[in-house]
């Protein structure tokens, strides 16, 4: 049985990506989340490493004091589609690194 509680349940990973330059505005790479010869990602968890960062769901711009802020070793869900397309993310402090992987 799935239990709609546990992120990723019930889907397969299928592709991992490390942004490691997070110092502007970075989104999911659009090529690795949705493959033109594939179906694009359901859902995507995004770990924070070595510093924090905000985000914005919305298709706007984050910056080091605006946006949901996230501490180092948080896991961020993204749900569907177009929230891995619309999500951007912003280092808070120089060094932070999001290691994303997605399902379908």
């Amino acid at each position: 049985m799935v239990n709609p509680s546990v992120p990723g349940q019930g889907l397969t990973p299928f592709a991992y990506e490390q942004i490691a330059d997070v110092s502007s505005a970075v989104k999911c790479t659009a090529a690795t989340a949705n493959p033109t010869t594939e179906a694009p990602a359901k859902l995507a968890l995004v770990h924070v490493q070595a510093q924090a960062v905000r985000s914005r769901p919305d298709g706007t711009a984050p910056t080091d004091a605006i946006g949901h802020p996230s501490a180092v070793n948080d896991i961020l869900v993204l749900p569907s589609a177009q929230a891995i397309e619309n999500t951007q993310f912003i280092e808070q402090a120089g060094g932070a690194i999001l290691n994303i992987t997605y399902y379908r």
